[in-house]
């Protein structure tokens, strides 16, 4: 019976080693060192977009096909060096990114309605306090 039992544990131990997943690196254009993930949004299994920080900027990728692809969002001229800390998806093309640094006057809110193509200004921080 001990012999039995233990079959079952080595033969149960290497079945589930074999249906484990693997991490592997993939060429997929996003860049190949960064310093941080700063956020990510997914909409639904293939569509997610994430927030890297590469220093000295932030810089925003899009998937459609789970990961195999990543293309970059690019951001307006207005919008250099920011940090990204949130984004939202409703779906392919409806994203929000927010950026925000250390001073406050560079919190901004973008939206776009076209997969990242387009992109508006919805929150510009135009307080001098700080709740």
């Amino acid at each position: 019976m001990k012999y039995v039992t233990l079959v079952f544990i080595i033969f149960l131990f290497v079945f589930l080693n074999q249906l484990s997943a693997e991490w592997k690196e993939r060429n997929n254009g996003l860049p190949s060192a960064w310093a941080a993930t700063c956020c990510i949004s997914a909409c639904n299994e293939t569509t997610a977009a994430i927030g890297i920080y590469t220093l000295p900027d932030g810089h925003i990728y899009l998937t459609t096909n789970a990961g195999l692809n990543w293309r970059e969002i690019q951001m307006p001229a207005e919008a250099p060096d920011l940090n990204f800390i949130d984004i939202a998806m409703i779906d392919t093309n409806k994203i929000w990114i927010c950026s925000a640094d250390a001073d406050p006057a560079t919190a901004r809110i973008f939206a776009t309605s076209d997969g990242g193509k387009n992109r508006e200004k919805q929150f510009l921080w135009c307080c001098d306090q700080i709740f």
